[in-house]
């Protein structure tokens, strides 16, 4: 698909992708238009607790009423309303989840959710999602009294994320994402982005801030490209657009 045709659709495909796709680590990869913040609380098993809140600037509204066409016409929801309870139905579902709860935020213009679940093991959860195969996009391992939890996600591995998040691969998406833009350039894209997106298109892809947060069950030993902000508490992030590019790896790990 020319990226350059069939403007109404794009935008859809664009848009409600990262609706969807809120929640856990990866899913918070490909959040677009919002600022995201993603906490993860990890006991020594790996089990744990995610809080996620989700913001989507104020930009996006008219091209999210624009896609009241993909929802039924009996439905009063919002389209990000129904993607994030769809969501949220995904995870009740699931056998490494539990106490999955959404809560959409008041008192705000802009369009505010928070999702919170229970989950037994970080890793498990990643492999459930994925269908039961085995991924290297999130992983733990363990070397003595060690524990290390690393990020890599790159076109080597891109496909993995797919299989997690399968709506990376539906057509309405992969024509913004990686896949369909390998060595473009930043300027490039965002010019794209202008074209379809208005002028306001490109500072709103760019202010797209994904933040990973961990706390993790005994103090931090060493870490790499993040911040440790206390001595259990380790934070990575990076733009939107370095994922919608993956020009270069993103990668963190943290050991403990």
């Amino acid at each position: 698909m020319n990226p350059h045709t069939n403007k109404h659709n794009r935008t859809g495909g664009f848009l409600r992708f990262p609706i969807i796709a809120g929640g856990i680590l990866a899913i918070a990869l490909a959040l677009s238009g919002c600022v995201v913040t993603e906490d993860l609380s990890l006991d020594a098993t790996t089990a744990g607790s995610s809080k996620t809140d989700l913001m989507i600037m104020d930009f996006f509204s008219e091209v999210l009423e624009d896609m009241s066409e993909f929802m039924p016409e009996s439905s009063d929801e919002t389209i990000t309303d129904a993607a994030v309870k769809d969501f949220a139905a995904n995870l009740s579902n699931a056998d490494n989840t539990t106490n999955v709860h959404v809560e959409k935020l008041p008192g705000s213009e802009n369009s505010s959710y928070t999702v919170v679940f229970q989950f037994k093991n970080l890793e498990q959860l990643f492999r459930d999602l994925g269908g039961g195969a085995e991924q290297s996009v999130l992983t733990v391992s363990r070397s003595g009294k060690d524990t290390t939890l690393k990020l890599q996600l790159s076109m080597d591995n891109y496909d993995q994320l797919t299989k997690i998040i399968p709506f990376l691969a539906d057509p309405n998406f992969e024509v913004w994402g990686p896949v369909y833009n390998v060595g473009e350039t930043e300027e490039n894209y965002l010019e794209m982005m202008r074209y379809i997106l208005s002028e306001d298109g490109p500072p709103a892809i760019k202010n797209s801030l994904i933040t990973l947060r961990f706390k993790t069950p005994s103090p931090i030993k060493s870490n790499i490209n993040g911040t440790v902000l206390d001595a259990t508490t380790f934070e990575y992030s990076f733009p939107l657009i370095d994922f919608l590019l993956l020009a270069t790896p993103l990668t963190f790990s943290v050991t403990w």
